[in-house]
C-alpha cells in the first residue's frame, strides 16, 4: 500500500500540479494527504485514475 503522498511525490507531481489535475484546491489535497479530511468515493475514484492505482492500493496516514 501507498500513502496519497507517496503516489504524488512517485508522479513526480507538487501538490499544486496533483490538485489541478485532482479539481481540488492545494489546501483541500494536504488536507487528504494528512488524513484531517475524508475522502470521498468520487475523489477517491478520480485520484486512483490520475495516480493509476486502484483504490485498493491507497493508504491513508493513521488508517482509514
Amino acid at each position: 500500500m501507498v500513502t496519497l503522498k507517496e503516489l504524488r511525490e512517485s508522479k513526480g507531481l507538487s501538490v499544486q500540479q496533483a490538485a489541478k489535475l485532482l479539481g481540488i484546491s492545494r489546501n483541500s489535497l494536504y488536507n487528504h494527504e494528512k488524513n484531517t479530511r475524508s475522502v470521498r468515493l468520487y475523489r477517491l475514484k478520480k485520484i486512483s485514475q490520475v495516480y493509476g492505482v486502484s483504490i485498493d492500493e491507497i493508504e491513508f496516514e493513521g488508517g482509514v
